[in-house]
């Protein structure tokens, strides 16, 4: 078994490993700057020196996130190819622990152990975040579920192998070595993907989720091109979760009053409509 404290320990050394193979005579590997590179030195200069644009204009136009923390990075090392490069090393470490946090925070230890068909159907749904309570009259209401699912060592490896293969892929590496922006979009939409299944999974820290999945959207916009496209992601998934659960607020208050929600006040017992309807008829002939 695979405890929660191995978990983290493993966690640190994949993140140390990641941060190590970013490092590594960053300056110098790989050699030269690229033209990308240096427009983008020269914009985080003149960000440090007082300009705040919202969108970089020189260089058939980018976008301006990725600069404002190259200005950062350079205002502490300085204006060399390291300076430039440490934005994407750093971006690209912190890219490593979202794409673990969203991929921990998946429900793969309950959807291992419930299976897709009969009672396991029911379990598999919890899983995804909603269960169902049927009342004897066959009507069926939502209950949310508190997040945090991927509990099984199984689960947890998974995460693990997913922040080892992010750290070790090339294309991850290599973007994380130079510096030009692709790198910034991964940590953004694994950021996206975490908050918006936190908000889904529960309603315990649901608003604090919703607003880091606006932001984390909003900074796409500003991060890369393909980040005006990353709000569109969740469309299908969330249409699919509101058809699904259709007119559930309905069958939810039905629910509550066929399992004794509404009662007499005085005696604790459950209404009768007719006998209520009558004894109001009654006191109004009577007044």
């Amino acid at each position: 078994m695979l405890s929660r404290r191995t978990e983290l320990v493993l966690l640190l050394v994949i993140l140390a490993i990641a941060l190590g193979l970013r490092l590594w005579r960053l300056g110098e590997v790989p050699p030269g700057l690229h033209v990308d590179e240096a427009h983008n030195g020269v914009d985080a200069l003149r960000i440090l020196g007082g300009w705040r644009p919202l969108y970089l204009p020189g260089n058939d136009g980018r976008e301006a996130l990725f600069s404002y923390v190259q200005a950062l990075t350079i205002g502490g090392f300085g204006p060399t190819p390291a300076g430039l490069r440490l934005a994407s090393a750093l971006l690209g470490t912190a890219g490593v622990a979202a794409a673990w946090a969203w991929v921990r925070c998946l429900p793969l230890g309950e959807l291992g152990r419930v299976g897709w068909g009969g009672k396991g159907a029911v379990g598999a749904r919890s899983a995804l975040g909603v269960t169902s309570t049927v009342d004897p009259a066959g009507a069926s209401s939502p209950a949310y579920v508190e997040p945090g699912g991927a509990s099984t060592s199984a689960a947890r490896l998974v995460a693990l192998a997913t922040a080892f293969a992010t750290a070790t892929t090339y294309w991850h590496l290599h973007f994380s070595r130079i510096g030009i922006r692709g790198i910034i979009l991964p940590l953004v939409a694994s950021l996206a993907a975490w908050a918006l299944w936190r908000a889904l999974r529960g309603p315990r820290d649901a608003i604090v989720a919703w607003m880091i999945v606006g932001a984390a959207y909003a900074l796409g916009v500003y991060a890369h091109p393909a980040g005006r496209l990353l709000g569109l992601v969740p469309v299908v998934p969330l249409a699919w979760l509101a058809w699904r659960h259709r007119g559930t607020r309905w069958r939810r208050r039905e629910s509550r009053w066929r399992d004794g929600g509404g009662r007499d006040g005085a005696t604790g017992g459950p209404i009768d409509p007719v006998a209520s309807g009558r004894g109001a008829s009654e006191r109004a002939a009577s007044d």
